[in-house]
């Protein structure tokens, strides 16, 4: 039975095209939705009615177009959203949605009683950031709170209801003469933030002092009024309360009093909070021809803190940056099905989809970077990094890396080990790696699918699994968003300068006739960037957002490569023609501008593919069918006499059995030859003796074949 769906009544969609809004649920296990039309006509979409609808873009929330917009402003110009706003506004919303979202973390009540204490630890954190750049600001009033979360709750959460419409908000300049500021500040560092400083009253004496003693300096047309007592104390109130205690009373009294207290972070439901990292693996891995050495791939892991499910994974060579965060985001939030048809012999159901409350990352650049952050707050995804070398905030995801380790790729021939002891000293890993990283991508996937998410946590003390769909039951998921909203903010976009031969991206230029519109608008309208959204899979075309042509609605429009460049990107992946890219610029004694249509690069490419796909290694059947009777040879004629026979591999098994069953070689090669020669002469336990020997013919088979 499928879980039912959080959906407030009275909230707006578009369904097909048609405008209706939510009701009520029926009574049947909350799975069926009543929703009306604005003519009173029902419609009545079951919860897997409405899963299928919003990730095929047909059920979207419908934005009231008089949110926040003035009566003047509703025929002339069209909505401001987070795409075309201005970055002043963009500042400004994105902290409306920082107050927004920890409401949503603690759901208190939205009264000014609840709020204020929000208010204060909201503004708090924003001072202490913000002063590692030297900015201030102020905190918000609960009033002003309370209205934005209601706005944000009628337009289904979405982030473009906090945005300002209004791009003159009237005169809003300081009361206080910036020659009065300086000296408020100057006194409250020497006379406030100080060990055993003086109080509000003694300060606002001083303020005034050094006011007067300012004035006999200046001419009488230049003199300065003295700031009021609530003026002072208003200041003394925007101070951050850490950096208060930490001058005032010592950093030991100011880190004992902010500490974090408790256990730990403590989660109720599913996605409510997601745990991002990545590593590098323990493996040595090959190219696709099977025998060049590459080295070890990075993984990318997003896990649910409170089921343990793993919600997406990613493998790569290059070092993870902010796109990789994008695409593993991406995986985790969109169903899984059109993943695993990819893999036939996959079998089970992988439940893991939807959008977190919440994703706590750690400090690395590319999980705070300011896109990866935008595209959390266009999703309406609170994000927070960890403290500094305080790994066990994201305790979860990194145990996940050591069981990863020891269950995957520790088993696997050309494994490094995490710890340098455990390694095998005569053999070194890269002598011995069989795997490449697709085959391991396909056993990590398969491991995920079909083992972890079915085997006992000790951590919650039941499967991922059966916890996913027991929390799925007692707390229903919010309606989830739109493929479209999850692929445009997780989507590969970046801002380029509109030149006269169009937008440039990694050497290619794009245009067409609304590019050319966009330069001959007239000078004061013109934009300097353009925000571009590249299709990984094809680059003939990309899409480029145009806010000016059309100033009552904003478009996605597409530009196409020229034709002199078609050929270079013709049917390639934005991998594949970076890759052709890199080595073209790294041999131009042999491609060079003899190849500018990357030709013979893209045959260099296709050639080394062919020669992977084709190859008769260990992948292969006819291959492995005569290394495997070699193997068992090696086996009988170096085992015991009275070894029993019986114990040794079924000629019939298939390659994925020997594999296994070869696995454990490194282990038992690293006991000394005295045990493996007792082990050996025991009738039972023939083993070891035939993991030595296979081990022997397979690093000697692996030799020869690359010397080949």
């Amino acid at each position: 039975m499928a879980a039912s769906l959080l959906i407030e009544p009275g909230r707006w969609f578009r369904y097909d095209g048609q405008a209706i809004v939510f009701r009520k649920r029926a009574r049947d296990a909350a799975t069926t939705h009543i929703f009306e039309r604005p003519d009173g006509v029902p419609v009545v979409l079951s919860s897997e009615d409405l899963r299928t609808a919003r990730y095929e873009n047909r059920l979207v929330d419908h934005i009231d177009a008089n949110l926040a917009v003035g009566e003047a402003d509703k025929a002339t110009r069209a909505r401001t959203t987070m795409d075309s706003a201005d970055p002043k506004t963009l500042d400004e919303a994105d902290r409306w949605l920082d107050y927004i979202q920890e409401w949503q973390l603690t759901q208190l009540p939205r009264s000014e009683r609840y709020l204020g204490p929000l208010i204060q630890t909201v503004h708090a954190r924003r001072v202490a950031e913000l002063a590692k750049v030297g900015r201030t600001e102020a905190p918000v009033s609960a009033s002003q709170l309370k209205r934005r979360i209601a706005d944000y709750l009628a337009c289904g959460k979405n982030p473009d209801a906090v945005v300002n419409q209004h791009r003159r908000k009237g005169n809003r300049r300081p009361r206080l003469t910036q020659t009065i500021r300086s000296i408020i500040a100057e006194q409250i560092d020497e006379k406030y933030l100080v060990r055993h400083g003086c109080g509000i009253a003694a300060l606002h004496r001083a303020i005034g002092e050094a006011v007067r003693a300012t004035n006999k300096q200046l001419s009488a047309e230049a003199q300065q009024n003295e700031p009021s007592y609530d003026a002072t104390s208003d200041a003394v109130a925007r101070l951050c309360p850490f950096t208060v205690d930490y001058h005032r009373e010592g950093p030991l009294v100011a880190r004992e009093r902010w500490r974090g207290i408790g256990s730990g972070i403590v989660t109720t439901h599913a996605n409510e909070v997601w745990e991002i990292d990545d590593t590098k693996i323990d493996l040595i891995c090959l190219a696709e021809d099977g025998v060049t050495v590459i080295g070890r791939p990075w993984l990318t892991v997003v896990i649910d803190r409170h089921t343990r499910m793993i919600m997406a994974f990613v493998l790569s060579f290059t070092p993870p940056d902010t796109h990789t965060a994008m695409e593993v985001m991406r995986r985790a939030m969109l169903p899984k099905e059109e993943w695993l048809s990819k893999y036939p012999n996959i079998k089970s159901r992988w439940p893991a989809e939807g959008g977190p409350i919440a994703v706590h990352v750690d400090n690395g650049k590319h999980y705070n970077s300011h896109a990866f952050k935008r595209a959390l707050t266009r999703l309406g995804i609170a994000h927070r990094t960890m403290p500094v070398l305080r790994a066990w905030y994201k305790g979860v995801v990194e145990r996940l890396f050591g069981t990863i380790a020891r269950q995957v790729f520790h088993i696997v021939p050309g494994t490094t080990y995490a710890n340098i002891y455990d390694r095998d000293k005569e053999q070194p890993p890269e002598e011995v790696a069989v795997a490449t990283v697709v085959e391991i991508d396909a056993k990590l996937l398969e491991w995920v699918v079909e083992d972890y998410q079915f085997r006992h946590h000790k951590g919650i003390d039941m499967t991922p699994n059966r916890l996913w769909h027991q929390s799925a039951r007692e707390h229903p998921f919010p309606l989830p968003r739109t493929r479209a909203d999850i692929e445009g903010a997780l989507s590969l976009v970046t801002a380029r300068t509109l030149r006269k031969d169009g937008l440039e991206f990694f050497g290619l230029l794009y245009t067409s006739e609304h590019v050319v519109r966009l330069r001959m608008v007239p000078k004061h309208d013109r934009v300097r960037e353009v925000v571009i959204r590249i299709n990984r899979e094809n680059l003939e075309a990309i899409e480029f957002l145009d806010t000016v042509t059309d100033v009552n609605e904003e478009h996605w429009r597409p530009a196409y490569v020229k034709r002199s460049q078609l050929k270079q990107v013709e049917g390639r992946s934005l991998e594949e023609y970076l890759l052709a890219r890199a080595l073209r610029n790294a041999n131009p004694e042999e491609y060079g501008d003899r190849d500018p249509d990357f030709e013979r690069t893209y045959e260099k490419l296709d050639e080394n593919r062919r020669k992977a796909t084709a190859s008769d290694r260990l992948a292969d059947r006819a291959r492995a069918e005569a290394e495997r009777e070699r193997l068992l040879k090696d086996a009988r004629r170096n085992s015991d006499p009275r070894a029993n026979p019986a114990v040794a591999p079924d000629p019939g098994q298939d390659l994925q059995s020997l594999i296994d069953a070869e696995l454990p070689r490194q282990v038992v090669a690293r006991a000394d030859s005295a045990a493996s020669a007792a082990s050996a002469a025991s009738a039972s336990v023939p083993a070891p003796a035939e993991f030595t020997a296979s081990q022997r013919s397979l690093t000697s088979t692996t030799r020869r074949k690359r010397k080949e």
